[in-house]
């Protein structure tokens, strides 16, 4: 099936929080943002005016963080998580429940949001099979019109990626890129990929670096494919699956927007649509891999929020959020402070992709099929996924299938397994 669906919600809403638990906050400056001051994400780490006003940002941010330390904390030095200059001007900080009003007070404070965490859902094993996905999604109607994703660069904002899969191998990549350049007439070198320059050149821009002062461009890029990969939840470059429980949906998500269109088999490139049936909607994008989950659980909004600002440093051109809650959003501050900051991504330039939900459809609900006056309104579609300004994308199921087949007298026979599958058929006209 393909699927670009939430597969992490965020919780109910519980009791009230006792005031000595720790929780994430995300305290918000007097000021706006980059994003707010009108800087466009389009280049913007080499935009000197936007970088000068970031570091202003910064510089003020920090003086206001030691009045908290002072005046809210006893003395206590603010754990500060991740500071935000492009999206919010605002810093994350781990602190006390009770200490979330004192904070406030602070002069130079607009407000101080607890913020939310996503865990991942409880799902069904992923089956994909682009092979027939493409006809649904016109993905092949795209690449015979050019549009492959060459240059493009997504980020994966997920569980992280299975490295090792042949299906983001990085000399199957660089093959699939240049046979894509040749038939366009055109060089690899004008894709301009995301490199270990380009990385060098704005690593102390990163809130990857800020975490982990020893990271290099080196460490960072795994290959033309995966340029750029860090575990924002950890704080690592571990950004495999292997080492907590996460799950694999960051896998799946990637395959889904990105797998190659070539596997390296015993020295040779083959084609990957015909050896496992796979390949990506944008085979020749590069992938930039964001993991928020890990061994440290699920996904606050914050680390989400510091991986869209990477994102922007590093000139994502989309960046896929498959988040969502249960309920089509609220009337909290909190929420409204959220939307807006997804208002000032999508309208700055890049492309948010955010999952509508695998909740079912409108009517689904409804016993006649419509939804009549005295019906109750069954929204199914979750945040952030319901904002306005969000380019939500719902679960399909694969409405294809392929299977071996045996040709008689020029007519091809399709076998099913399945009695039930093939309408009481054994063998169908394939």
């Amino acid at each position: 099936s393909q699927s670009m669906a939430d597969a992490e919600s965020a919780p109910e809403e519980t009791e009230e929080i006792p005031q000595d638990e720790t929780v994430r906050v995300l305290i918000v400056m007097d000021g706006k943002s980059a994003i707010e001051k009108g800087y466009s994400t389009d280049a913007i780490a080499q935009d000197k005016s936007a970088m000068k006003y970031a570091d202003k940002l910064e510089k003020k941010q920090e003086e206001i963080t030691e009045k908290i330390s002072e005046e809210a904390l006893n003395g206590e030095a603010l754990g500060v998580r991740y500071n935000f200059t492009l999206l919010a001007n605002a810093v994350s900080a781990d602190v006390a429940y009770g200490d979330v009003e004192k904070i406030q007070a602070v002069e130079g404070v607009e407000g101080v949001y607890v913020v939310p965490k996503y865990d991942v859902a409880a799902s069904d094993a992923a089956s994909p099979n682009t092979v027939t996905a493409g006809e649904m999604v016109g993905s092949y109607d795209t690449w015979a019109a050019g549009y492959t994703g060459a240059g493009q660069r997504i980020a994966v904002i997920d569980t992280g990626l299975d490295t090792d899969h042949p299906s983001f191998d990085g000399g199957a990549f660089d093959y699939g890129l240049a046979e894509t350049a040749q038939k366009e007439g055109e060089s690899v070198s004008d894709y301009n990929l995301l490199g270990k320059t380009e990385i060098s050149s704005v690593l102390g821009r990163l809130n990857a670096t800020a975490r982990k002062s020893d990271i290099t461009a080196d460490k960072l890029f795994l290959s033309d494919k995966v340029p750029f990969a860090f575990n924002y939840v950890d704080t690592n470059l571990d950004v495999v699956h292997d080492n907590d429980t996460q799950g694999e949906h960051g896998s799946h998500v990637a395959g889904i927007a990105a797998a190659n269109r070539y596997l390296e088999q015993d020295g040779a490139y083959v084609d990957a649509m015909e050896e496992v049936q796979v390949a990506g909607n944008a085979p020749d994008a590069q992938l930039l891999v964001m993991k928020v989950f890990g061994k440290n659980g699920g996904a606050f909004d914050s680390d989400i929020m510091v991986a869209i600002e990477d994102a922007m440093i590093l000139g994502a051109d989309a960046v896929n959020l498959s988040l969502g809650s249960s309920s089509a959003g609220t009337a909290t501050i909190e929420d409204s402070t959220y939307r807006a900051l997804m208002e000032r991504v999508v309208e700055s330039g890049m492309v948010v992709v955010t999952s509508a939900g695998n909740d079912g459809y409108w009517s689904m609900y409804s016993t006649g099929g419509y939804l009549y006056s005295d019906d109750v309104n069954y929204d199914t579609v979750g945040s952030p996924g319901s904002y306005a300004s969000s380019l939500a994308v719902a679960s399909v199921d694969n409405d294809g299938i392929i299977g071996p087949s045996l040709v008689v007298d020029g007519n091809s026979m399709g076998y099913m397994e399945s009695l039930v599958d093939s309408y009481g058929y054994a063998f169908g006209n394939a």
